[in-house]
């Protein structure tokens, strides 16, 4: 059964080195994954460009591992926000995922007032609430100037919505739809306000939705599984039923020191997957291999 891992491509992996914790380093993890026939995944991290730690480990690595590590950049605050010098540069390194804010977004911050978040440690200044549109709806300058240039260029990256509100998702979702951009709709059942007649939409209108491992580990496997990690199976029946499955992208967000491995949390949630959903493994082939090797350009 664990040969479905062979050729599988994780877009959303928290390795480091970073401020935070986390279970493995990018070349620590590469061979972890490798292990398991993995082809590739993306490296993720909230405070700083990916893709030279990406490149490093694969030169570090070659010869040695099959897999293949890539780099990503997420627009928060520590890199100048939605940034367009630093997307530039990001994509002048063959970056493959680039995010709106997440830790920095308005909705975030608000969300996670009070609470503790496991992505964001040891920072003492506080977040500059980011947000993507205005008080009229529309969305930012900057948000409308990255998309332009995001549709301008062969091979873009894929662009995720981040922490955004559900208001400043559809926003770039609709907006990206017209200018021909890839989007990857983050996590929509935990954090957001998100509905499934929005991703059903959204869909529709060209946008990928993400199903995270992570959100739905095993108890047993996480018993430090915090409250806002765990999914809604009603709200996955749900999407099963409405969207086709090549609109659908399966990856990890795991890599925190509270979870079991990546690879391990991905073959935990494919088996639920085909055991409580009834996936295939065409599916599971569709949504964890061919579609992020589409979106990656790889």
């Amino acid at each position: 059964m664990r040969e479905i891992l062979q050729g599988f491509i994780d877009m959303h992996c928290h390795n480091g080195p970073s401020n935070v914790n986390r279970l493995f380093d990018t070349g620590q993890f590469a061979v972890e994954a490798d292990k398991a026939g993995y082809r590739a995944f993306i490296t993720k991290d909230h405070y700083f460009p990916s893709m030279m730690t990406a490149m490093q480990a694969n030169s570090l690595l070659d010869g040695k591992v099959k897999t293949k590590a890539y780099g990503s950049l997420i627009l928060n605050n520590s890199v100048g926000g939605i940034c367009l010098k630093a997307v530039d540069a990001a994509c002048a390194l063959d970056v493959k995922y680039v995010s709106l804010p997440t830790i920095s977004a308005a909705n975030h911050i608000a969300y996670y007032e009070g609470k503790d978040f496991t992505g964001s440690k040891g920072m003492i200044l506080d977040e500059e609430p980011i947000y993507m549109i205005d008080k009229k709806g529309d969305l930012t300058q900057d948000v409308e100037a990255l998309l332009q240039f995001l549709s301008k260029l062969e091979n873009a990256p894929v662009l995720a919505t981040g922490h955004g509100s559900r208001d400043e998702q559809d926003a770039v979702v609709r907006r990206a739809n017209e200018l021909g951009v890839a989007v990857l709709v983050n996590h929509p059942y935990y954090g957001f306000d998100v509905r499934v007649e929005d991703l059903v939409r959204w869909a529709g209108l060209g946008a990928y939705i993400e199903l995270t491992a992570v959100t739905f580990t095993r108890p047993e496997d996480s018993p430090g599984q915090p409250e806002d990690f765990k999914g809604n199976h009603a709200f996955m029946e749900k999407l099963f039923s409405d969207i086709k499955m090549e609109k659908f992208v399966l990856d990890s967000d795991m890599g925190q020191r509270i979870f079991e491995s990546p690879v391990e949390g991905v073959y935990s949630f494919i088996q639920i997957l085909m055991n409580d959903y009834h996936l295939t493994e065409q599916d599971i082939n569709l949504m964890g291999k061919e579609t992020p090797a589409k979106l990656m350009h790889i």
